[in-house]
Protein backbone atom coordinates (compact mmCIF):
# COMPACT_ATOMS: atom_id res chain seq x y z
CA UNK A 1 0.00 0.00 0.00
CA UNK A 2 1.07 3.60 -0.53
CA UNK A 3 1.99 5.55 2.61
CA UNK A 4 -1.23 6.87 4.13
CA UNK A 5 0.01 10.46 3.83
CA UNK A 6 0.56 10.09 0.07
CA UNK A 7 -2.81 8.46 -0.52
CA UNK A 8 -4.50 11.08 1.64
CA UNK A 9 -2.96 13.96 -0.32
CA UNK A 10 -4.04 12.43 -3.62
CA UNK A 11 -7.59 11.93 -2.35
CA UNK A 12 -7.70 15.44 -0.89
CA UNK A 13 -6.48 17.20 -4.04
CA UNK A 14 -8.84 15.21 -6.25
CA UNK A 15 -11.75 15.77 -3.85
CA UNK A 16 -11.14 19.53 -3.82
CA UNK A 17 -10.85 19.56 -7.62
CA UNK A 18 -14.11 17.65 -8.02
CA UNK A 19 -15.90 19.93 -5.56
CA UNK A 20 -14.59 23.03 -7.33
CA UNK A 21 -15.78 21.65 -10.69
CA UNK A 22 -19.28 21.02 -9.31
CA UNK A 23 -19.49 24.52 -7.84
CA UNK A 24 -18.10 26.08 -11.01
CA UNK A 25 -20.71 24.20 -13.05
CA UNK A 26 -23.43 25.98 -11.11
CA UNK A 27 -21.65 29.33 -11.56
CA UNK A 28 -21.14 28.80 -15.30
CA UNK A 29 -24.77 27.82 -15.79
CA UNK A 30 -25.95 31.05 -14.15
CA UNK A 31 -23.25 33.15 -15.82
CA UNK A 32 -24.13 32.01 -19.36
CA UNK A 33 -27.85 31.68 -18.71
CA UNK A 34 -30.07 33.25 -21.36
CA UNK A 35 -33.15 35.28 -20.36
CA UNK A 36 -35.41 32.54 -21.70
CA UNK A 37 -33.72 29.83 -19.68
CA UNK A 38 -33.77 31.98 -16.56
CA UNK A 39 -37.52 32.57 -16.90
CA UNK A 40 -38.07 28.83 -17.40
CA UNK A 41 -35.97 28.00 -14.34
CA UNK A 42 -37.88 30.42 -12.15
CA UNK A 43 -41.19 28.97 -13.33
CA UNK A 44 -39.95 25.45 -12.56
CA UNK A 45 -38.98 26.60 -9.09
CA UNK A 46 -42.42 28.08 -8.47
CA UNK A 47 -44.10 24.86 -9.59
CA UNK A 48 -41.56 22.78 -7.62
CA UNK A 49 -40.82 20.70 -10.69
CA UNK A 50 -38.13 18.00 -10.73
CA UNK A 51 -37.44 18.27 -7.01
CA UNK A 52 -36.78 14.55 -6.70
CA UNK A 53 -34.46 14.41 -9.70
CA UNK A 54 -32.64 17.52 -8.47
CA UNK A 55 -32.16 15.93 -5.06
CA UNK A 56 -30.83 12.71 -6.60
CA UNK A 57 -28.56 14.71 -8.87
CA UNK A 58 -27.19 16.68 -5.91
CA UNK A 59 -26.43 13.46 -4.05
CA UNK A 60 -24.54 12.05 -7.03
CA UNK A 61 -22.55 15.26 -7.38
CA UNK A 62 -21.60 15.77 -3.74
CA UNK A 63 -21.12 12.19 -2.51
CA UNK A 64 -17.66 12.06 -4.16
CA UNK A 65 -16.70 15.22 -2.26
CA UNK A 66 -17.82 13.79 1.08
CA UNK A 67 -16.14 10.41 0.57
CA UNK A 68 -12.81 11.59 -0.84
CA UNK A 69 -12.36 14.48 1.58
CA UNK A 70 -13.59 12.38 4.50
CA UNK A 71 -11.09 9.61 3.79
CA UNK A 72 -8.34 12.18 3.26
CA UNK A 73 -9.11 13.86 6.59
CA UNK A 74 -9.06 10.50 8.35
CA UNK A 75 -5.67 9.86 6.81
CA UNK A 76 -4.27 13.28 7.70
CA UNK A 77 -5.33 12.86 11.32
CA UNK A 78 -3.91 9.32 11.30
CA UNK A 79 -7.12 8.29 13.02
CA UNK A 80 -7.48 5.10 10.94
CA UNK A 81 -11.20 5.02 11.75
CA UNK A 82 -12.04 4.16 8.13
CA UNK A 83 -9.13 4.93 5.83
CA UNK A 84 -6.49 2.19 5.97
CA UNK A 85 -8.46 0.70 8.88
CA UNK A 86 -8.74 -3.04 9.27
CA UNK A 87 -12.17 -4.20 8.19
CA UNK A 88 -12.69 -1.18 5.96
CA UNK A 89 -9.70 -1.45 3.63
CA UNK A 90 -8.43 -4.28 1.51
CA UNK A 91 -4.99 -4.91 0.09
CA UNK A 92 -4.83 -6.45 -3.36
CA UNK A 93 -1.63 -7.88 -4.87
CA UNK A 94 0.59 -5.03 -6.07
CA UNK A 95 -1.61 -2.68 -4.07
CA UNK A 96 0.71 0.33 -4.40
CA UNK A 97 0.89 -0.06 -8.19
CA UNK A 98 -2.90 -0.27 -8.39
CA UNK A 99 -3.22 2.83 -6.23
CA UNK A 100 -0.85 4.73 -8.51
CA UNK A 101 -2.80 3.54 -11.55
CA UNK A 102 -5.98 4.74 -9.86
CA UNK A 103 -4.39 8.12 -9.21
CA UNK A 104 -3.41 8.38 -12.89
CA UNK A 105 -7.00 7.64 -13.93
CA UNK A 106 -8.29 10.27 -11.50
CA UNK A 107 -5.94 13.03 -12.62
CA UNK A 108 -6.53 12.29 -16.29
CA UNK A 109 -10.28 12.30 -15.76
CA UNK A 110 -10.50 15.48 -13.71
CA UNK A 111 -9.36 17.95 -16.42
CA UNK A 112 -11.53 16.05 -18.91
CA UNK A 113 -14.51 16.43 -16.57
CA UNK A 114 -13.91 20.13 -15.87
CA UNK A 115 -13.42 21.11 -19.51
CA UNK A 116 -16.49 19.11 -20.57
CA UNK A 117 -18.63 20.67 -17.86
CA UNK A 118 -17.55 24.17 -18.89
CA UNK A 119 -18.50 23.61 -22.52
CA UNK A 120 -21.81 21.89 -21.81
CA UNK A 121 -22.83 24.55 -19.29
CA UNK A 122 -21.89 27.38 -21.65
CA UNK A 123 -23.56 26.08 -24.78
CA UNK A 124 -26.36 23.76 -23.59
CA UNK A 125 -27.57 23.68 -19.99
CA UNK A 126 -27.68 27.47 -19.68
CA UNK A 127 -30.04 27.77 -22.64
CA UNK A 128 -33.45 26.67 -23.82
CA UNK A 129 -33.41 23.66 -26.19
CA UNK A 130 -34.09 25.87 -29.22
CA UNK A 131 -31.18 28.16 -28.24
CA UNK A 132 -28.62 25.41 -27.71
CA UNK A 133 -25.53 24.98 -29.84
CA UNK A 134 -24.21 21.50 -30.59
CA UNK A 135 -20.88 21.36 -28.75
CA UNK A 136 -18.18 19.97 -31.03
CA UNK A 137 -15.07 21.58 -29.59
CA UNK A 138 -12.54 20.43 -27.02
CA UNK A 139 -13.02 16.79 -26.01
CA UNK A 140 -16.40 16.81 -27.80
CA UNK A 141 -14.49 16.90 -31.09
CA UNK A 142 -13.55 13.25 -30.51
CA UNK A 143 -16.21 11.66 -28.30
CA UNK A 144 -19.84 12.50 -27.65
CA UNK A 145 -19.96 11.99 -23.87
CA UNK A 146 -16.61 13.03 -22.35
CA UNK A 147 -18.23 14.23 -19.12
CA UNK A 148 -19.81 10.84 -18.42
CA UNK A 149 -16.62 9.03 -19.44
CA UNK A 150 -14.64 11.19 -17.01
CA UNK A 151 -17.07 10.37 -14.19
CA UNK A 152 -16.69 6.64 -14.82
CA UNK A 153 -12.88 6.88 -14.87
CA UNK A 154 -13.02 8.87 -11.63
CA UNK A 155 -15.15 6.22 -9.93
CA UNK A 156 -12.74 3.45 -10.92
CA UNK A 157 -9.69 5.54 -10.09
CA UNK A 158 -10.93 6.55 -6.64
CA UNK A 159 -11.79 2.96 -5.72
CA UNK A 160 -8.34 1.74 -6.78
CA UNK A 161 -6.65 4.64 -4.98
CA UNK A 162 -8.59 4.32 -1.72
CA UNK A 163 -8.94 0.52 -1.66
CA UNK A 164 -11.63 1.08 0.91
CA UNK A 165 -15.19 -0.23 1.11
CA UNK A 166 -16.50 3.30 1.69
CA UNK A 167 -15.13 4.27 -1.72
CA UNK A 168 -17.35 1.70 -3.45
CA UNK A 169 -20.23 4.17 -3.17
CA UNK A 170 -18.32 6.28 -5.71
CA UNK A 171 -19.18 3.72 -8.36
CA UNK A 172 -22.61 5.36 -8.57
CA UNK A 173 -21.02 7.37 -11.35
CA UNK A 174 -21.38 4.24 -13.51
CA UNK A 175 -24.89 5.53 -14.04
CA UNK A 176 -23.21 7.86 -16.49
CA UNK A 177 -23.38 5.05 -19.07
CA UNK A 178 -27.15 4.81 -18.64
CA UNK A 179 -27.61 8.58 -18.68
CA UNK A 180 -25.47 8.97 -21.79
CA UNK A 181 -27.47 6.35 -23.67
CA UNK A 182 -30.72 8.01 -22.64
CA UNK A 183 -29.44 11.37 -23.86
CA UNK A 184 -28.73 10.22 -27.41
CA UNK A 185 -32.37 10.20 -28.67
CA UNK A 186 -32.98 13.55 -26.96
CA UNK A 187 -29.93 15.03 -28.67
CA UNK A 188 -31.06 13.72 -32.05
CA UNK A 189 -34.45 15.32 -31.45
CA UNK A 190 -32.84 18.63 -30.47
CA UNK A 191 -30.19 18.91 -33.20
CA UNK A 192 -31.58 16.62 -35.91
CA UNK A 193 -29.30 15.88 -38.89
CA UNK A 194 -26.45 17.87 -37.36
CA UNK A 195 -26.30 15.41 -34.46
CA UNK A 196 -26.63 12.38 -36.75
CA UNK A 197 -23.63 13.62 -38.72
CA UNK A 198 -21.80 14.24 -35.45
CA UNK A 199 -22.56 10.64 -34.39
CA UNK A 200 -20.95 9.35 -37.57
CA UNK A 201 -17.78 11.37 -36.97
CA UNK A 202 -17.29 10.66 -33.27
CA UNK A 203 -17.32 7.73 -30.88
CA UNK A 204 -19.57 7.25 -27.87
CA UNK A 205 -16.76 7.01 -25.29
CA UNK A 206 -13.76 6.31 -27.55
CA UNK A 207 -12.64 8.23 -30.66
CA UNK A 208 -13.34 6.73 -34.06
CA UNK A 209 -9.93 5.78 -35.44
CA UNK A 210 -10.94 6.44 -39.02
CA UNK A 211 -11.16 10.12 -38.06
CA UNK A 212 -7.38 10.20 -37.88
CA UNK A 213 -6.70 8.38 -41.15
Amino acid sequence: MLPVAVASVLLFVSGVWWTASVLLAQFWERHFETPGRRAERLQERKRHQDRVSSFVGAIMLYVPSVVTLGLALDGFLDARVIFYARGWSWSLPEAAALQLFGAILVFVALPLFTSSVYLIEKYAYSKLPKERVLVQGGPYAYIRHPMHLAAILLGIGWVLLAQNFAALVLLIVFQGVIVARQEEPELVETYGDAYRAYQRRTGFFLPRWRRFK
